[in-house]
């Protein structure tokens, strides 16, 4: 469908996959926070754009650990990002990003379980001996 039957279901959703195009980078992880849903994307070389700009992503090793999320890990998800949620749409104001606002972005940060402690990013790992589940929230 187009924009005006895809919108609202972005709109309607806390979480969102948001694979890769061409390149590493995707439309998909922007038009996702503009609508306030939590974007999932799978590790890239980008990893270390998203962490640093403080952008509120999941960033998953392999798509199969979002298949294994229990519906706890998917209430604890959506428990840690409900003040960003909420807040969504403050991280996409030009604003806040040129010039950046690196205050406002750490304000923002606080508030936010995208962020680690500290004004940075959150990062939590959980995985086994066998390392068979981990994921970078």
């Amino acid at each position: 469908g187009g924009p005006l039957e895809t919108w609202p279901l972005y709109a309607s959703h806390q979480f969102a996959v948001a694979p890769i195009g061409v390149g590493f980078d995707t439309f998909r992880l922007w038009e996702y926070l503009f609508f306030g849903t939590v974007p999932i994307v799978l590790s890239s070389p980008l990893d270390s754009m998203y962490l640093d700009a403080h952008v509120p992503c999941i960033i998953v090793k392999d798509w199969n650990e979002v298949c294994s999320w229990t519906k706890n890990d998917m209430e604890k998800l959506s428990q840690r990002f409900q003040k960003w949620i909420a807040n969504s749409h403050m991280w996409l104001r030009p604003s806040l990003w040129v010039p950046r606002d690196q205050a406002q972005m750490d304000s923002l940060c606080d508030a936010s379980p995208g962020c680690r402690s500290g004004g940075h990013f959150f990062n939590a790992t959980k995985s086994d001996e066998n390392n068979r589940t981990s994921y970078m929230l």
